[in-house]
């Protein structure tokens, strides 16, 4: 609706009522979209200012008690613009002099005609017209001061709680607002419960109860803003039957409009934001548009605090996470300085936070093994990743062996950043295997190992000699390429089942490929592979086989020997 189709609302000052009757039919057939209401002093005429809102006053001059400039004085004092027509059958210059320096809108004397009435129809709409205008700019000033003093909250708030109570001030101090609240709704208990508010309150919200339900409660602006997910609106709180388990406590307060401004980001409700206006139809189509507007705003400015309190809330929690590890955590920067690391990695250094921001990863290793270091960071940074053993050398000038393995790090646009990586100290690891080798090296019998892939980790000194074999030319080979003599015997059959299984065996057999007989004792290792103890036994097999055909031929000649004896007692002459 245009502002010159817009009714205007008349409040006629007059002591004569006949007279004020006449002006408001006159007026009205005129133009209906003028509503005139009508007071017959000036005393009378204060009060309903006091309660409504009107667009245009039209006095008499004349009147018992406060005259038609006396009470334009009084209506001067608290506003400057609202036009005021004197309408007076006293015409004067000098009361129309002391009309305008009292700061009257038109001055215009009574006549018997339509046709004064039609020019008195025309100076309403002028007056209307030029006042609409300027309160339409000095609207527009105001939301734009409104907005701008929010959008500085949501850019420099450091919290969620300071961007709602700072929103709350903001709105509370602009005219014509008194009093605002941000709510929360809680589904389970189907209620608003505020969060902050500021202005005039008085203990309004500690009053009154507000619901999400079908009930009278839950009717009101604030139910209707969280169930549309739109702005919803009272302009006449007094009028409005919707609004009657408030209205009291509201206009006792001095509420006479309320708006509900759902806090809606990408589908998700933040809350509700409630104003309270001191007069009727306070929320015009641009302000109900600043509103929304500010909802999605604020709503957006939660939902980042909310994404950051959860962001924070991960980090802590991958923080705790890498601190309790025992191994060492650190991302570096392309250029290989620390960026981040785990307690684990200051206590093991014993450098402080302080000092290790300062360090490149190669200060944490002593100097013969800073080009390992060095070529392992390029290796991950280029290739994507890399393992490297190296000693660290710690602040005191202690030497512990570590396993560093890296990955590259890259941002959104597949740039490089630099490198996250695990330290795993070897020491532990490093004795068992000089234990291993010891015990490996005092043992006798020959010794093979392989890895899940049959591919050989171990071959002791036994075994090498035995086999006429040099273990750094078979690490790595596949096993049964090296023994293709074992393929589909029963060497293959235990040692798949063992692989298989992870429970060890021990058989005796002949292998054609060493033209000998073995005990053999198979046991699952702990990398996944197994490993193999081969004793050379062909010369306690070939004693047993000796012994066996001895017996044989013992037994064959005692058998002999029985026979020839039973034949001599068959010639007895018994």
């Amino acid at each position: 609706m245009g502002e010159s189709a817009r009714p205007i609302r008349l409040l006629h000052v007059d002591d004569d009522p006949a007279l004020a009757d006449l002006a408001a039919d006159f007026v009205s057939r005129i133009d209906d979209r003028i509503t005139v209401e009508s007071a017959v002093s000036a005393s009378d005429g204060l009060d309903l200012l006091e309660e409504n809102q009107y667009d245009c006053v039209l006095s008499d001059y004349d009147m018992p008690g406060l005259n038609g400039v006396e009470f334009l004085k009084i209506i001067r004092e608290d506003d400057a613009e609202l036009p005021f027509i004197l309408f007076t059958g006293k015409g004067s210059e000098e009361v129309a002099s002391e009309a305008i320096s009292a700061g009257a809108t038109d001055y215009l004397q009574k006549g018997s005609g339509t046709e004064q009435y039609d020019l008195l129809v025309n100076r309403i709409h002028n007056s209307v017209e030029q006042y609409r205008a300027t309160r339409r700019a000095d609207e527009l000033d105001r939301v734009r001061t409104i907005a701008s003093r929010i959008d500085q909250v949501l850019v420099r708030a450091k919290s969620r709680g300071e961007i709602e109570s700072r929103v709350c001030e903001i709105l509370s101090a602009a005219d014509p607002y008194l009093f605002a609240w941000i709510g929360e709704n809680s589904d389970e208990q189907r209620s608003v419960e505020a969060r902050t508010g500021a202005g005039v309150e008085q203990g309004y919200l500690e009053a009154i109860e507000i619901t999400t339900d079908d009930t009278a409660t839950g009717q009101g602006p604030t139910g209707q803003a969280i169930e549309t997910h739109d702005v919803a609106v009272m302009q006449d709180i007094a009028e409005n039957p919707e609004y009657e388990p408030w209205r009291d406590e509201a206009i006792e307060r001095g509420y006479r409009s309320s708006a509900a401004v759902p806090l809606v980001y990408d589908g998700t409700l933040y809350g509700v934001l409630n104003l309270y206006a001191e007069r009727t139809d306070a929320f015009d189509e641009r302000e109900l548009d600043l509103l929304a507007e500010l909802g999605t705003d604020i709503a957006h400015a939660l939902h980042s605090f909310d994404v950051q309190a959860g962001l924070q809330e991960e980090r802590e929690f991958i923080d705790q996470s890498l601190d309790a590890l025992d191994d060492l955590f650190y991302v570096l920067r392309t250029d290989g300085a620390l960026r981040r690391w785990n307690d684990r990695l200051s206590e093991v250094m014993g450098y402080t936070d302080e000092e290790l921001a300062h360090m490149q990863a190669t200060d944490l290793f002593p100097a013969d093994e800073q080009e390992t270091i060095a070529d392992g960071i390029d290796e991950t940074l280029t290739a994507g990743g890399a393992t490297v053993e190296a000693t660290i050398s710690t602040s005191d000038g202690d030497r512990i062996p570590y396993e560093f393995t890296g990955s590259r790090l890259t941002d959104t646009d597949g740039d490089v950043v630099g490198l996250i990586g695990i330290g795993r100290d070897l020491t532990e690891r490093k004795e068992q295997e000089h234990k291993r080798e010891q015990i490996i090296d005092r043992v006798s019998d020959a010794i093979v190992e392989v890895d899940a892939d049959w591919q050989f980790t171990l071959l002791n000194e036994q075994a090498e000699e035995r086999h006429d074999m040099d273990e750094g030319n078979l690490l790595g080979r596949d096993f049964w390429e090296v023994f293709s003599e074992a393929r589909d015997t029963r060497f293959e059959e235990k040692y798949r089942g063992v692989m298989e299984t992870r429970e060890p065996t021990s058989f005796t057999e002949y292998y054609v490929g060493l033209d000998g007989w073995f005990d053999i004792d198979v046991f699952p290792n702990d990398t996944g592979g197994v490993a193999f103890y081969f004793r050379d036994v062909t010369a306690r097999v070939e004693r047993s086989r000796e012994l066996e055909r001895r017996d044989e031929r013992f037994q064959s000649d005692h058998e002999a020997a029985d026979i020839g004896c039973w034949k001599i007692d068959a010639r007895s002459p018994e």
